[in-house]
């Protein structure tokens, strides 16, 4: 059964469990499996560009940005107040104007 191998490989276990499993299920899992090879073959094609430098300097970094985030714990990252805001705004040159 060619499906066991592609349905281990997006959601692991043994082919034992999978093949246990009510058909109900299986079709379902096996249901999203296209669109998961579409979201790898988008992220492989993402990486291809950046690191080809195929990509406007924005793009490139909107995309390590949001790597990097992901990749980041959210207990891990670091909120800050308004006024730690300005203050590091400022320390890089940039005025802040309020407006109320």
């Amino acid at each position: 059964m060619e499906l066991v191998p592609r349905l281990q490989r997006f959601y692991g276990g043994s082919p034992r469990e999978w093949l246990t499993l009510p058909v109900s299920e299986i079709e379902l899992f096996a249901k999203m499996l296209p669109r998961l090879k579409g979201e790898e073959n988008i992220q492989a094609w993402q990486i291809a560009a950046a690191a080809a430098g195929t990509l406007e300097k924005n793009d490139r970094m909107f995309l390590i940005r949001t790597w990097r985030d992901q990749a980041t714990p959210r207990s891990r990252r670091q909120r800050v107040s308004a006024e730690q805001g300005k203050i590091m705004l400022a320390s890089i040159g940039i005025k802040v104007i309020e407006c109320n």
